[in-house]
């Protein structure tokens, strides 16, 4: 039942992200930049980490992210489920940072993951509905030669590398727009997980 965002993807691909009711949004923009300090407010990335959660099943729970300029305040006002998290790395190093009731962000060395608990998903060989209790995505890590340098998990970055392909597809004389959608079809349909 992993369920990814291709349909609410290809809504906004031309323009800005269309929200749908049946969704819970929980944006997470995780500040990078290294510069913190204790007394300053939490600097913005140029990205939200995007959690999706099915309001009817809450089990199913799709990660993606998007650029900032893909989000539209007045739908994200009008829509009564959407949340939004502005954390540091320094404060989810002491303490895990709880997203949602099967959502934590934590550091581990210099890895960044989010931990989902309790999530369902379709065993296509034994033909059943089977609960993983909790599993890890990589979400970023920083560059072992210089703390100031953050690297995305690869499904991460070529999401963001399409997505901008395709928002300056008229730009872009010779890409094949059905391409790009099939490329990002297959980074939101495949789901690699790290068993904890």
């Amino acid at each position: 039942m992993f369920i990814g965002m291709n349909d609410i993807h290809k809504k906004y691909l031309k323009g800005k992200l269309i929200l749908d009711n049946q969704y819970r949004y929980d944006f997470v923009n995780i500040e990078t930049s290294g510069i913190l300090t204790i007394e300053s407010k939490v600097a913005i990335a140029p990205y939200f980490f995007v959690f999706t959660t099915y309001q009817n099943h809450p089990f199913t729970i799709s990660l993606n992210i998007l650029p900032n300029s893909c989000l539209d305040p007045i739908q994200i006002t009008y829509h009564k489920q959407c949340y939004f998290h502005y954390i540091s790395t320094a404060a989810v190093h002491i303490e895990p940072y709880k997203v949602n009731n099967n959502l934590t962000i934590y550091k581990k060395a210099s890895e960044v993951f989010v931990t989902l608990s309790n999530r369902k998903y379709w065993n296509v060989i034994k033909g059943e509905e089977e609960l993983i209790s909790e599993m890890s995505y990589l979400l970023f890590f920083k560059s072992i030669f210089t703390n100031e340098k953050i690297i995305l998990a690869e499904r991460f970055l070529l999401q963001l590398n399409i997505i901008k392909k395709i928002l300056n597809f008229n730009d872009i004389s010779c890409c094949d727009y059905n391409c790009l959608m099939e490329k990002l079809d297959n980074i939101l349909s495949e789901d690699k997980y790290i068993p904890i």
